[in-house]
């Protein structure tokens, strides 16, 4: 069974948790295959958000993969890889939560740090 970390959970809506929980008790992970097939993608996503040429959003996200890929993913999955590149640019110190979001009110979710 998945194990649900802090650094995971910290930027995610209730929501969001909620589904991540009732996933991981079902013991599935649809976006999980879309992430990895994906994931090499993260240093030209996060050089491009460093350089302010690719948003720091999940559409950013999706719009990369389809240029190089020429693959579509729906927005569910991007916004599963978004969060995942987003908490780890975090962790490499280049993004932060931004204080002023919130769920709904269109403020971004992370900025540069």
């Amino acid at each position: 069974m998945d194990k649900l970390t802090a650094i995971e959970l910290a930027g995610m809506t209730d929501k969001e948790i909620r589904i991540k929980i009732q996933l991981v008790l079902a013991g599935e992970q649809p976006e999980q295959k879309t992430l990895e097939q994906h994931d090499d993608l993260y240093p030209a996503w996060r050089d491009g958000v460093k350089n302010k040429h690719i948003p720091v959003t999940a559409r950013g996200c999706q719009n990369l993969i389809g240029q190089r890929k020429g693959a579509r993913v729906s927005m569910r999955e991007a916004a599963h890889i978004w969060n995942t590149w987003g908490n780890r640019g975090i962790g490499e110190g280049y993004l932060m939560f931004n204080p002023d979001y919130q769920e709904g009110n269109r403020k971004a979710k992370y900025i540069l740090a």
